[in-house]
């Protein structure tokens, strides 16, 4: 039986690229999403990766803590998503949208670097960077999940080229300066 994204959850703007990585990977493999918020993009992957009949594992990695993470820099919904929302609310919403798809999708409430720590070197074959967006958290998070990448693996990310998060931009360039612009706002670079 062939499962449907609940779009009650809302779209994202890369799920060109989510679709694209699954339909390229071989019949088993091991994903990464660093930030997944309100678990949009991870339902839609979970969807898509149970749709493919392939053994494939999305881990999502979200401290669920709007507090200690300057989510947007300077950005104007930073104010009123650190005021207005709790990371327990963001991480209720999550679980629910990832309900369906559990068999495939499972999650790491800790932060990124943490998370990094609980994986082998060369063992992941996608990671998708869209956790803190200033220009050390960025920087940081492609540091220590690019080890992790199997050569051959994808490492991507979101908000690249994007005028509201300089620092996401930075950080790609000054590690990955041959990432290529995919989907929209997004970054990939192929260890």
């Amino acid at each position: 039986m062939k499962h449907t994204y609940k779009k009650y959850f809302g779209m994202f703007d890369y799920a060109d690229l989510y679709k694209e990585v699954i339909d390229r990977t071989d019949t088993s493999a091991t994903f990464v999403e660093i930030g997944s918020f309100h678990g949009k993009s991870a339902a839609y992957m979970g969807c898509e990766i149970i749709n493919s009949g392939k053994n494939i594992h999305l881990y999502c990695v979200d401290p669920w803590d709007f507090k200690s993470l300057d989510l947007r820099e300077s950005h104007p919904l930073a104010k009123f998503m650190i005021n207005k929302l709790t990371g327990q609310h963001a991480f209720d919403t999550f679980k629910k949208a990832i309900e369906p798809y559990k068999s495939n999708v499972s999650y790491m409430k800790m932060k990124s670097v943490e998370a990094s720590k609980h994986f082998n070197n060369s063992s992941i074959d996608f990671v998708f960077i869209d956790g803190d967006h200033s220009y050390l958290g960025c920087y940081m998070d492609i540091a220590c999940w690019y080890k992790k990448v199997k050569p051959g693996g994808l490492i991507a990310g979101h908000d690249y080229l994007d005028s509201t998060m300089p620092g996401v931009t930075r950080a790609v360039r000054d590690l990955l300066p041959h990432a290529v612009t995919t989907s929209k706002k997004c970054w990939m670079y192929r260890r």
